[in-house]
C-alpha cells in the first residue's frame, strides 16, 4: 500500500466506538462531566463536540495561536465538520487529533488515558531503537515478534505508516514521535481510521529479524477492559512497567560507586519519603560521608503535577554542608515530560546540573501547566496548555532542552538491562575552568587526536574515496553563536551579519544562542583571527564530523533521525535552533549535521580529491568558490552526509550558512581526546 493510499478509504459510520456515547444535555455546564453512556454518536453530536472544543480552547489555552494562525486552525476544524457524514467514529477521532496537532505543543491533544480507556489495543508493545521499531513486549499469541523489527502494517511499509500517523501527533519537538508513534500503532481504531487495518478488531503486522527471517502476525485487538498483561513477555530492564512514563512516586536514594555517587529516583511507591527526609536519612546513617556527585533520575517522569522545587536546593545544601560541593547530574529520556522536564530545566539553569541521556519531550520554554476539559457528548478529555512560561530566556523558542552528554541504549543493551546513561553519568566530569590565555582561547573546543581516515565516497565530486592523515587540532564544540559574533562586531566595528534582526532566520540579539548566519567566508576568517583561532580545513572538518567512525554516512552512524539533527523532513522545517540542542557525535561535537551549514577554509574544485595530498590537505590554491559542509535546517537528509560537500562563492552570504572555528594543538600537550568515548575511538575499540 502506498503512502498516498493510506487514509483514503471512507466508510459509513461503524459501531466501533460504542463507548463514545452521549448525554442529552450539551450545555457548557456539562462539558466537564462524564457523558451518559446511552446512545450512539451521530454527526450532529460530533459537530456539537467540535464546536465546544474550539470554543473552550479559545477561552482557556494560554498560547493557542503561538505556532498556528487562526485561519489555518479554523479551516482544519471546518474540514472535519464537513466530513462528519462520511466518516466512521474512529476517523472522526483521528480528525480531532489532526486539528489539535496543529496547535503545535505537546500539552494539547486528546488525553492519552481517554484513548487508552476507549480504544482496542493490539497485544504488543513497540519501541524505537534508532530508526527501528522493535517489539519489546507481547501477549502469548504474538511472542514470535519479540525483539524483531516492524517492517509493515496492513501491507503498508512501516515508514508510510509512520508518515500517516505524524499529522495526528501534537508535539513541541520530534521526540514526541518516538513516544506517540509506537503507542498509536497499537490502537485498532487508529489503524482502521488510517486504512492500515480492515476494522478496529484486528491488524496484520510483519516483523523481520536481524538474520533476515520474517514473521507475519494477524493480531486480534483487545478491549481495554479485558487487557491483562500479567502473562505478557517483557524485554528490557528489570522491573520495567509497560507503556512507559509515569507519575512522581516516593523518593529513594541509592549509593553507587562505593558511596562516591548518590542516585536519587522519584519512581518509588507512593507514600514514601520526601526528598529532604530521604537525603537526611541517607547522610545520617552511620555518619555517611557526602558523595562527590548527586544523580537525579528523571527518566520516565511525565507527571502533570508540579514538583516541590524548593526542596532541591535545600537537599543539595545538605550535601554541600558536609564540606563537599557535589557535581549535579540529571538523567533524562524520551519519556521525561511535564514536571520531569521542568525539574530537569530547573536543575540545569539554577544549579548548573549536567543533563545526560536522551533529549526529552516538550519545549523548554513552553507550557508549564496542562489542564483538561471533557467534550459534552463523546466524553473525550482534551488536554491543553494552561500557562506558558520562560524559565530559560536564553533558549527562547528552542524545541529542545540541550544535553551535556547523549546516551541511549541500543536494542542489545536494552534487552540486557544495561544502563548507558547512568554509566555515562558516573564517568562525567565538568569542564575545567581555563587556567591561561591559551586555555581561554580553547575553552569550548575539543581536542581531536591525530589520525588517518577515509575521506569522500565513490561517485560525484566526493570521488574518489581516499586516505587522509590529519595532525591533532582543536575544533569548536558548537557553532559560533549570534552572541559571540555580536561581541566581535562591538569590539572591532565589523558590520553585523546580513540578516541581523530578521526573526525568520533567528538572527540578532533576540537569539543569542542560535548559530550566526549571513556571514561570508571572509567575515568568518576575520572573526576567527580576532578569537585567536582559524577556520577548519575541509579534511579536518570531515575527520571531526565522523567522530572516529569509519565508513559511516552520518556523524552518529549509518542513519540520521529527525531527533538527532535539525534538518528538513519532507516539507517540514523548524528553523535554526540554539546550538547544542541535538546529541553530539562521539568526539563531543554538536550540530555536525544540520542546524547551520558551515564554511570550511578550502577552495572548491569538483575533482580535487584525485590529486589531494595524503597529509593535512588544505585544498586548491586558486578559485573563488569555497566549500560548505554539514547540511542545515533547510537541507534534506542526504545533505547531512559526512562526505557531502557543497560550495558557495566566498564573498556571498546565505541565511542558512554559519561556521565554527579550529585551532592548532599546542606542541607541549599530548594529543589526548577529551572524552572517554573519544579515547575509545583513538584506541580502536569504539563501535565494536
Amino acid at each position: 500500500m502506498t503512502g498516498s493510499a493510506i487514509g483514503s478509504r471512507r466508510r459509513a459510520p461503524l459501531r466501533a466506538l460504542a463507548a463514545l456515547c452521549v448525554c442529552a444535555c450539551v450545555s457548557a455546564a456539562s462539558c466537564d462531566r462524564p457523558p451518559d453512556r446511552g446512545r450512539r454518536m451521530v454527526p450532529g453530536l460530533w459537530q456539537s463536540d467540535i464546536d465546544a472544543m474550539m470554543r473552550r480552547l479559545g477561552e482557556r489555552h494560554a498560547g493557542l495561536y503561538r505556532f498556528v494562525d487562526r485561519a489555518t486552525l479554523d479551516e482544519e476544524a471546518d474540514r472535519l465538520v464537513d466530513s462528519l457524514g462520511a466518516y466512521a467514529d474512529e476517523e472522526i477521532v483521528a480528525g480531532l487529533c489532526r486539528v489539535l496537532a496543529l496547535v503545535g505543543d505537546a500539552r494539547t491533544g486528546i488525553e492519552r488515558s481517554s484513548l487508552e480507556s476507549r480504544f482496542r489495543r493490539l497485544p504488543i508493545e513497540l519501541r524505537f531503537f534508532g530508526a527501528d521499531l522493535r517489539a519489546t513486549a507481547a501477549a502469548p499469541g504474538c511472542r514470535e515478534a519479540l525483539g524483531m523489527r516492524l517492517v509493515s502494517v496492513g501491507g503498508a511499509a512501516v515508514a508510510d505508516a509512520q508518515a500517516a500517523l505524524r499529522p495526528l501527533i501534537s508535539r513541541d519537538n520530534r521526540v514526541e514521535d518516538l513516544v506517540s508513534i509506537p503507542r498509536l500503532l497499537c490502537f485498532g481504531e487508529i489503524l482502521s481510521a488510517l486504512g492500515l487495518a480492515p476494522d478496529p478488531f484486528s491488524a496484520r503486522m510483519t516483523f523481520a529479524g536481524d538474520a533476515g527471517d520474517t514473521v507475519a502476525l494477524d493480531c486480534a485487538t483487545l478491549h481495554p477492559d479485558s487487557i491483562d498483561t500479567k502473562d505478557w513477555v517483557i524485554i528490557g530492564p528489570p522491573g520495567r512497567a509497560l507503556r512507559g512514563g509515569g507519575p512522581i512516586g516516593a523518593v529513594t536514594a541509592e549509593p553507587l560507586d562505593g558511596g562516591r555517587a548518590l542516585l536519587i529516583a522519584f519512581g518509588g511507591p507512593p507514600g514514601g519519603g520526601s526528598l529532604i527526609g530521604t537525603l537526611g536519612s541517607f547522610l545520617d546513617e552511620r555518619g555517611r560521608a557526602a558523595p562527590d556527585r548527586i544523580i537525579f533520575d528523571l527518566r520516565g517522569i511525565d507527571d502533570p503535577v508540579e514538583l516541590g522545587l524548593r526542596a532541591v536546593p535545600d537537599a543539595v545544601l545538605r550535601i554541600d554542608g558536609r564540606g563537599r560541593a557535589a557535581t549535579l547530574i540529571a538523567l533524562v529520556d524520551r519519556e521525561t515530560f511535564a514536571s520531569g522536564l521542568e525539574l530537569a530545566l530547573w536543575l540545569k539553569t539554577r544549579l548548573g546540573a549536567a543533563l545526560v541521556g536522551e533529549s526529552p519531550r516538550g519545549r523548554p520554554n513552553g507550557a508549564r501547566l496542562g489542564e483538561t476539559f471533557r467534550l459534552p457528548n463523546s466524553g473525550l478529555k482534551i488536554s491543553y496548555a494552561a500557562v506558558l512560561h520562560e524559565p530559560a530566556p536564553r533558549l527562547k523558542d528552542s524545541p529542545y532542552l540541550p544535553l551535556d552528554r547523549y546516551a541511549a541504549p541500543t536494542f542489545a543493551e536494552y534487552a540486557a538491562g544495561a544502563d548507558p546513561a547512568l554509566e555515562e553519568a558516573l564517568r562525567y566530569s565538568p569542564p575545567s575552568p581555563p587556567s591561561s590565555a591559551a586555555d581561554s582561547i580553547r575553552a569550548g573546543m575539543v581536542l581531536i587526536p591525530a589520525g588517518e581516515f577515509v575521506m569522500g565516497t565513490p561517485g560525484g565530486h566526493y570521488d574518489p574515496a581516499h586516505r587522509v592523515f590529519v595532525d591533532s587540532f582543536y575544533i569548536d564544540e558548537r557553532e559560533v553563536t549570534n552572541a559571540r559574533y555580536a561581541a566581535f562586531c562591538r569590539a572591532t566595528g565589523e558590520p553585523y551579519p546580513e540578516f541581523w534582526g530578521i526573526d525568520r532566520y533567528r538572527s540578532g540579539p533576540r537569539y543569542p544562542d542560535h548559530p550566526v548566519v549571513g556571514v561570508s567566508l571572509y567575515q568568518a576568517r576575520r572573526y576567527a583571527a580576532w578569537a585567536g583561532k582559524r577556520i577548519p580545513t575541509e579534511a579536518e572538518w570531515e575527520y571531526a564530523a565522523r567522530g572516529g567512525l569509519e565508513g559511516k554516512r552520518f556523524p552518529g552512524g549509518d542513519d540520521l533521525l529527525p531527533t538527532e539533527a535539525n534538518y528538513r523532513v519532507g516539507a517540514e522545517t523548524i528553523g535554526a535552533v540554539p546550538v547544542g540542542c541535538y546529541p553530539p557525535n562521539r568526539y563531543g561535537l554538536y550540530d555536525m549535521a544540520g542546524n547551520a551549514v558551515e564554511w570550511v577554509n578550502d577552495i572548491f574544485e569538483p575533482f580535487w580529491y584525485r590529486e589531494s595530498p595524503y597529509r593535512n590537505p588544505t585544498g586548491p590554491r586558486k578559485g573563488f568558490i569555497a566549500v560548505i559542509r554539514g547540511g542545515g535546517w533547510r537541507s534534506g537528509r542526504m545533505c547531512c552526509d559526512v562526505h557531502n560537500r557543497n560550495a558557495l562563492k566566498y564573498t556571498w552570504v546565505d541565511f542558512a550558512v554559519g561556521f565554527r572555528c579550529a585551532a592548532d594543538a599546542r606542541r607541549d600537550m599530548a594529543a589526548q581526546p577529551r572524552s572517554a568515548r573519544a579515547e575509545a575511538v583513538r584506541a580502536g575499540t569504539a563501535g565494536r
